[in-house]
């Protein structure tokens, strides 16, 4: 729970008329959540993508939006020549750390722990 304070500062940031919360309507995702947006949702991609530009320096924008384009460009071409697996595309990541002490430990993106 949080405390009385957190609870006015939370309400203060809701209520900041300079402040811009970046939402997908659809899946109650925002930009900067913890969890991560819906791969194949329009508004969850525009909103990580808004988000992206904004917190990127004015100086790098054009640098990140040219790997962007790039990268797109790599896909819709690999995707065009039938190099793409759907179905692995769309998995989430499977994550695994191993610890000085030898512990192994694997992580799905959504932040569970699977081992």
């Amino acid at each position: 729970m949080l405390s009385k304070k957190e609870q006015a500062e939370v309400i203060a940031e809701c209520f900041d008329k300079d402040k811009v919360v970046l939402t997908c309507g659809i899946h109650k995702w925002s930009y900067g959540s913890k969890r991560p947006p819906t791969f194949n949702c329009p508004q969850c991609q525009m909103a990580s993508f808004l988000g992206l530009m904004a917190n990127t320096p004015p100086e790098k924008r054009m640098e990140t939006m040219e790997m962007l384009e790039e990268t797109v460009r790599h896909l819709v071409e690999a995707d065009n020549r039938g190099e793409i697996d759907r179905i692995k595309l769309y998995k989430h990541p499977l994550i695994t750390i191993t610890r000085e002490d030898g512990s192994v430990h694997e992580y799905n993106t959504d932040r569970t722990n699977t081992t």
